[in-house]
């Protein structure tokens, strides 16, 4: 028996197929990754174009948010080709051949959780440090004064509530289906 290379496993997790990965399988995928590729290309070169004629007039603004719009633009393009896929049928498979997760439902609920701690805090972390860049000071001086400003700590609770918790949701009713039933 042939032995899947890391390849196809990670095709078959990204794309959420538990049978084998044949022929038609393989082509569908090809040709939506292809089509999303294409088009994320054409987007970012555009995204591009509209950075390098802002950054004439505000480069920091170009420097500290072109990351995201680029991470925010691939993962669009991602998604865009596992609908795709969806769309032709290639996640079909029986429900025999599924296996359930091997988590429990409080497992799942403690890692969203973490999830909408931990993603605000990475991201006020990275404020922080961008802007003790920018100001050349030390992190910690600039976390502390960070902390001891109210409308900073406004903005860190207004993104644990509303970017942690939305991506927390996602990530639990997504999976919530899936797992096994002890």
């Amino acid at each position: 028996m042939k032995k899947e290379s890391k390849t196809d496993k990670l095709i078959k997790r990204y794309f959420g197929i538990s049978g084998p990965l044949d022929e038609f399988r393989r082509s569908e995928i090809g040709k939506a990754c292809t089509s999303s590729l294409v088009w994320t290309q054409l987007i970012l070169s555009l995204a591009c174009l509209v950075a390098f004629l802002v950054a004439e007039y505000s480069p920091e603004i170009v420097g500290h948010y072109f990351p995201f719009v680029v991470l925010f633009i691939m993962l669009i393009g991602g998604q865009n080709a596992y609908h795709k896929t969806v769309d032709k049928g290639v996640q079909n498979n029986d429900q025999e051949e599924r296996d359930p997760l091997n988590v429990t439902k409080k497992q799942l609920r403690n890692r969203a959780i973490t999830l909408a701690i931990s993603l605000p805090c990475i991201l006020f972390a990275y404020t922080i440090f961008t802007k003790s860049l920018r100001q050349h000071q030390a992190f910690w001086t600039t976390f502390l004064k960070a902390l001891s400003n109210p409308k900073v700590l406004v903005l860190f609770f207004i993104l644990f509530f509303f970017i942690g918790v939305i991506f927390a949701c996602i990530y639990y009713y997504l999976q919530v289906d899936d797992v096994r039933k002890d």
